[in-house]
């Protein structure tokens, strides 16, 4: 425990220090405590605190052309070394309207043209795996989609089909006591974001499956894109399994339902109509065999977009049919 004389020096050599001008933070730093214990020190020996200053840029024009030219408030206020408010108070007072939330620290280009043509391959696609493997967030205009690191390849072709240079990045989790890899790609854009809102993705996503009706809905890529993101994906040497899981019933019946209608379409065979299981918190359906290589041949053969870890498993079996 500090002595009562060691306190009084060091609270001593803090008021010197602060009377010489330096300021709490620094002070905090210098003697490890926090900004506001210093501030308590200052006020319980009657120092005058003094006004928070606030500092001013000269150089007006230059940040008026860099936050024109594009550049967010936060790169500017690192160059000015100020806080990205002052900029932002500077900005405001030189008459500039500050760019939408949306727009703000908009690093990469997109393009969401692609994605939001539902009846296409590419769009149906994204839109299968997203909601399958993706966060929409409820109160922003963002996108997150997470895989395991192995699989980060796939979110560069997502960054492709979004005409943009956005780069997945890496990060650790921990589950049940153990670190586990994980890739990510972050989608900040207003537009495609309402795009999934109105095209029911909360309704999907929640079980409200009723509602989940969508005109033009490419079914085969759509299907496929739940199918590399939820799908179940087993084989041996003498057979394939096939199989889809959610956490919800309806959902998993829904998919099995337009499988099965899918399937019979292309290729005239019926498939069984396999019970759907629990298996603690999820509910799964399956097929194997016969019927599990056509389902793989309808849904990957020839596509432009896949899973490649899945794919690699059902290939063999594609060959076959």
């Amino acid at each position: 425990m500090m002595l009562l004389e060691d306190q009084n020096r060091i609270n001593n050599q803090i008021i010197n220090d602060y009377l010489s001008g330096i300021g709490m933070s620094k002070l905090g730093f210098k003697y490890h405590k926090d900004w506001t214990t210093i501030k308590n020190i200052l006020i319980k020996y009657n120092i005058k605190i003094r006004p928070k200053s606030i500092k001013k840029i000269n150089n007006t024009s230059m940040i008026r052309k860099l936050y024109l030219d594009g550049q967010s408030t936060y790169k500017i206020a690192s160059r000015f070394k100020c806080s990205p408010f002052l900029i932002r108070n500077t900005l405001i007072k030189e008459g500039i309207l500050i760019r939408n939330r949306s727009l703000r620290q908009r690093k990469f280009q997109i393009d969401v043209f692609r994605l939001k043509d539902l009846s296409s391959e590419i769009g149906a696609y994204w839109f299968g795996f997203l909601l399958a493997d993706g966060h929409l967030y409820s109160n922003r205009h963002r996108i997150r989609c997470s895989l395991a690191v192995k699989d980060i390849g796939h979110l560069y072709h997502l960054s492709k089909d979004l005409n943009s240079t956005i780069p997945p990045k890496k990060s650790m989790i921990k589950c049940q006591g153990k670190w586990f890899g994980r890739g990510y790609m972050v989608i900040n854009n207003k537009e495609l974001s309402d795009f999934y809102r109105k095209n029911h993705w909360f309704d999907f996503k929640t079980g409200r499956i009723k509602k989940f009706k969508i005109n033009n809905l490419n079914m085969k890529h759509f299907l496929r894109g739940l199918w590399d993101g939820d799908g179940i994906v087993t084989h041996n040497q003498k057979y394939l399994r096939m199989g889809f899981c959610d956490k919800y019933e309806c959902v998993v019946n829904w998919v099995k339902y337009h499988l099965r209608r899918l399937v019979k379409n292309e290729c005239g065979m019926v498939l069984s109509n396999n019970r759907t299981c629990k298996h603690g918190p999820i509910y799964a359906v399956y097929w194997t065999g016969s019927q599990a290589n056509q389902i793989a041949s309808i849904l990957y053969f020839n596509s432009l977009r896949y899973l490649r870890r899945k794919f690699e498993k059902i290939s063999p079996h594609i060959l076959q049919i």
